[in-house]
Order: structure tokens, then sequence, then C-alpha cells
């Protein structure tokens, strides 16, 4: 409602009115109805929004919304970037993330009618350049980073409570699933006569496999890794120095499976060893891989599985994983945890 490219735009005064006396009119129908209430991941579209909506409004909303991609909005990324930068810069994605909901935690923490708030990502991708459906929308890149913000949800559970990616299907932006050429064509002229396949994108392969494995329950893990600097950022970051892996660690509902999640945001293999001796874990894992030989490879009509999970089998030596993370790789190892 901040953006001029919007039907009905208006300041944050107006939309705050607004909003409180639609809220009233639904729930005078519906008392059990959750109300989201627009906010801003880019103050500078509409300074000062999220904290003037809040204090007038945030009383009566049960989400506050962001939309946020990744890419040219918050790094001086463009197509003539060179393309290692532009990796270092688009795997940012949580970092970045972090800055916006550190924001917002602040506001919401400041009043006490506002602590029961939770925050819906409303949208999220990666964007890249001046036409945000170019290839590199749908590429092994893309999904890394895509994967980071994944984890970068589930690390805020605490209070992200919706993370709805954009699009599903073809899209403005880029939708994880594909229905024929059409975006190919924008890199070349003619039609290759598959308009009717439908395939799945890296991002697509990566949503699949996360929602498919048992992330009930975060747990902390200690990571130590060489670090990179993701470039200059339109967003103050807390730190220039990121680490290369990007992991998080989660157990199923039932605790009968511990979930390592790990994304290599380096363009090298690294070397990985895990300490599972704070849990009694079986010696024989599940390994979960999206994988290519560069980062700009990607799914289309004529390659439709280029990029897709693959699933393997890992022996632990005793508590601990060897293995040899490839680059731009994203990788989840299930171990279940012994009975006690």
């Amino acid at each position: 409602m901040y953006g001029p490219w919007q039907a009905g735009v208006c300041t944050a005064e107006q939309y705050a009115k607004s909003y409180l006396v639609f809220a009233e009119a639904m729930r005078s129908s519906d008392p059990g109805i959750r109300l989201l209430g627009c906010g801003t991941a880019r103050d500078e579209l509409a300074p000062g929004w999220n904290r003037t909506v809040l204090e007038q409004a945030g009383h009566a909303m049960d989400y506050i919304t962001l939309h946020i991609y990744q890419g040219q909005n918050f790094f001086p990324i463009d197509a003539k970037t060179p393309p290692e930068a532009r990796f270092r810069a688009i795997t940012a994605f949580p970092e970045v993330v972090r800055e916006i909901l550190g924001q917002l935690e602040t506001i919401i923490q400041s009043s006490e009618k506002l602590k029961h708030l939770k925050i819906a990502v409303t949208e999220w991708n990666t964007l890249y350049f001046p036409n945000p459906d170019l290839t590199n929308a749908h590429t092994l890149e893309a999904a890394a980073a895509n994967a980071c913000m994944v984890h970068e949800m589930i690390r805020q559970s605490h209070r992200v409570e919706i993370g709805n990616y954009s699009d599903l299907v073809n899209g403005w932006v880029g939708g994880c699933i594909r229905v024929g050429d059409s975006y190919e064509r924008m890199k070349k002229p003619g039609w290759s006569g598959r308009s009717e396949v439908i395939f799945g994108t890296a991002t697509y392969h990566v949503l699949k496999l996360y929602a498919n494995l048992h992330l009930h329950r975060v747990i902390d893990l200690t990571l130590t890794c060489d670090s990179y600097d993701p470039g200059a950022s339109k967003l103050k970051l807390s730190s220039q120095s990121l680490a290369e892996l990007d992991a998080i660690a989660c157990l199923s509902e039932d605790e009968k499976v511990l979930t390592l999640c790990i994304v290599n945001r380096s363009l090298k293999s690294t070397a990985l060893c895990v300490d599972f001796s704070a849990w009694q874990v079986e010696t024989k894992a599940q390994l979960h891989t999206i994988s290519s030989l560069h980062y700009e490879d990607c799914n289309t009509v004529d390659e439709p599985e280029k990029v897709k999970a693959e699933v393997s089998f890992v022996e632990l030596l005793g508590d601990s994983w060897r293995f040899e993370l490839q680059p731009h790789t994203i990788y989840a190892l299930e171990v279940k945890v012994a009975s006690s």
C-alpha cells in the first residue's frame, strides 16, 4: 500500500486508519478471523512506515507482512556484475533478512500491545536484473540463496509463522514450477516446440525437499568455517564477514530424526566434520543433495531434470560424520536418534 505502483497507494497514517475500520467490520462478522497488516521490508520506499502503522494499528493485527526480494533490491548487482561477485551477494539472503527482521523486532518489543504480533513473509524470492524473469531466477545459484532464506525463516520461526514463495507457477519473478519455454525465449528467439512441458526449477526441488523433511524443533548448533565478503549492500549488515556454510539443525516431532541442513555458499569444495556426540545416533544416515556442475545450471524444457534432488545413504564413524561438500550445493542429512 506504500508503493506508487500500487492501486490505492496511501500514507502510513491513512493506511492505519483504514485498517482499523476494516478490522472492526471483519471481526464483527467473524471474531475468530486472523488479520494481516501491510508492512515493508524496504524502509526507503516509505520511511517510518512500519513504526507508524504498528503504533497506530498494530494492536488490531495478528500478523505484519513483508515482501522480501533478495538481489538488486539490496545489492548493486546487474547483468554486468562478475558472476562470482553476484553469487556472493545473492547468497547473503539470510543476513539481509536477519537485519530486516531485527529492525521489525525492535519495534514489536517496544510496546506490550505489539508483542503478540507474528510476521508473515507473504512474498519472497531472488530478484536479479531489470527484467526479473531472466534465466538466473531459475538457476542452482538462486536455489542456494532461497534455501538459505528457508533456513533463516526456520531460525526465526518464533516470530515468522508464514513464508510464501513467489511465485508457484510461471509468474512475474519466476515460478518454481514452469510451463513451457516462454522465459527461455528471452534468451533466444523462437519456439522449442515444447510449450506444454511442465518441470520444476532448482528452487522447486529445494522447496519440495524441505517440505518433506521432519523440521519440528530447531536445535542449537556451533559452526566453524571460512568466511566471505558479500560486497557493499544498500542495507547495512551487522558484519561483512559471512560464514561460507549456512546451516540449521532440527528435530522431528517424535524426536526420532535429527536433520542437518547445509548450504555451501562457497565456490569451492569444503571438508566437513560434524560432531554428533551430544546425541545417541544410528550410524546409517540418509543424505539429500541438490547440486550441479555449475551454479548457473538450470532446468529447461530441453533438460527438465538437470538440477534435482538426489538421495543416498552414508555411514557415520561413531558419533561423527566426515564429508566433502561440493561447491554451491544444498544438503540435508537425516540421522535417526537411537532409542534410549
